[in-house]
């Protein structure tokens, strides 16, 4: 009995190890794929259900508070809308707690509602106090309101609404996002079209430049405080 010549024991061997090495790639490029499109999926739900809702939101609420302005403010020589050394005329307050009412109100609910149950795709691992501070703010004029219902007279005060830094953070997040999701998409194309030459590495999350909350908030503060040196209360 003749045994196997070393050319097809080599040959056998060689199959063999093509074969492993093939299989591994394809692995390992499937894991790549797998990666890729959970981070796209994560960022395509930071902006279909957190930040594009709120920047749509507080954008519709910053025109009418604008709108609002013109109209019934722009003139009345007051620095801002509830001045205690010059109240406004019981008309305008009565034409104030109409827009609060009928727009206001509606939008800062909303947008307090977003932030409370799609907290988890927040950017980073804290709280931006901008978020915090809107629901403050939404939380003390409802209080107002109601108090207001009760008594004719009542003064009204509340948390200001953070009209500039959150603008910023919202519009600054938005635009990131959109860069990364552009990005990834690029990535996963590139490697569904070459899954085994193609190596992009590591997608660097927008996360990632957030990890210290400390951080992001100092950073975030000092943006606003260059672009607004001077805030007045906004009284929404």
């Amino acid at each position: 009995m003749v045994g196997p010549s070393w050319a097809a024991v080599w040959t056998l061997i060689a199959g063999v190890a093509v074969a492993i090495v093939g299989a591994t790639a394809t692995l390992v490029a499937n894991r790549r794929n797998d990666r890729l499109k959970a981070q796209l999926d994560f960022v395509n739900m930071q902006l279909r259900y957190f930040y594009g809702p709120l920047l749509a939101n507080v954008e519709a609420s910053q025109g009418a508070w604008e709108a609002f302005k013109r109209q019934y403010h722009q003139n009345s020589g007051r620095g801002v809308f509830w001045d205690p050394a010059n109240p406004p005329t019981p008309e305008a307050v009565v034409t104030w707690r109409h827009w609060v009412t009928t727009i206001f109100m509606p939008l800062h609910l909303q947008t307090m509602e977003i932030i409370s149950e799609r907290s988890d795709l927040v950017i980073g691992e804290g709280m931006p106090q901008c978020l915090a501070d809107v629901c403050a703010h939404v939380l003390t004029l409802k209080a107002a309101l109601a108090s207001w219902q009760d008594d004719a007279r009542y003064v009204p005060t509340w948390v200001n609404y953070p009209a500039r830094a959150l603008l910023d953070y919202l519009e600054s997040s938005f635009s990131a996002l959109k860069k990364e999701q552009v990005k990834l998409l690029k990535a996963t194309a590139e490697t569904n079209e070459h899954p085994i030459t193609n190596n992009p590495g590591e997608i660097s999350l927008i996360s990632d430049r957030w990890r210290n909350p400390q951080s992001n908030t100092t950073t975030n503060n000092s943006k606003v405080s260059e672009q607004f040196p001077e805030q007045q209360p906004d009284n929404r």
